[in-house]
This record gives C-alpha cells, sequence and structure tokens, in this order.
C-alpha cells in the first residue's frame, strides 16, 4: 500500500474509478437488465389477457389463478 503523502493524482484517480465508477456502471447495466426483465413480464401479462387467459401474471416468478 502506497504511503498516504507518496500517492500521485493518476493513483487518486485509479482509485475513484474503481470504488466509483465500477459500482455505478454496475448499476446501470442491472438497472438496464431490470427493466427489459420487467417488459416481458408485463407483455406476456398483456399478451394473455388478449388470449382470454384468467391466469394474471403478478412478478416474474408468481402467477395468481
Amino acid at each position: 500500500m502506497t504511503p498516504y503523502l507518496d500517492l500521485t493524482l493518476a493513483d487518486l484517480r485509479r482509485v475513484l474509478d474503481v470504488d466509483l465508477a465500477g459500482p455505478f456502471l454496475c448499476g446501470q447495466r442491472a438497472a438496464r437488465r431490470m427493466i427489459r426483465q420487467a417488459r416481458a413480464v408485463g407483455e406476456a401479462a398483456v399478451r394473455d389477457l388478449l388470449n382470454g387467459s384468467r391466469r394474471h401474471v403478478a412478478g416474474p416468478r408468481r402467477v395468481l389463478r
């Protein structure tokens, strides 16, 4: 580990990229995936209703009858 007084600005930027940008980018990717999955569930519910199905999708893993 580098002592605080010996850190360069480049070192600080590398630490910030890992500690701040990394979680931010992972969160963005996860949010996009969740939105796609929610759309798929919503589209399936509409398709079921249009086809006369009596089941209603309450979530990605739970079906209410």
